[in-house]
């Protein structure tokens, strides 16, 4: 199935940009290989993304059930 790509002016695109532009502006990265982690740009410290019952995995942002987030010392 072929793919195709959006035009900068589609609604989506703008709506995205959005999104990408408040993580910058608060300084956060989200990453999601592996385990989902939240790092905190302006500091280096990360915290970990996980779902409040056990055996979940997140695949989605933002998230869709109840979370909270942990770091190992």
């Amino acid at each position: 199935m072929p793919k195709y790509r959006l035009t900068e002016n589609h609604p989506i695109i703008k709506r995205f940009q959005e999104l990408c532009d408040k993580a910058d502006d608060l300084g956060l990265t989200i990453d999601y290989r592996g385990q989902p982690t939240v790092i905190d740009n302006d500091s280096g410290e990360t915290y970990y993304l996980e779902d409040i019952e056990p055996d979940h995995l997140f695949s989605e942002f933002p998230p869709k059930t109840e979370y909270k987030l942990t770091f190992k010392k």
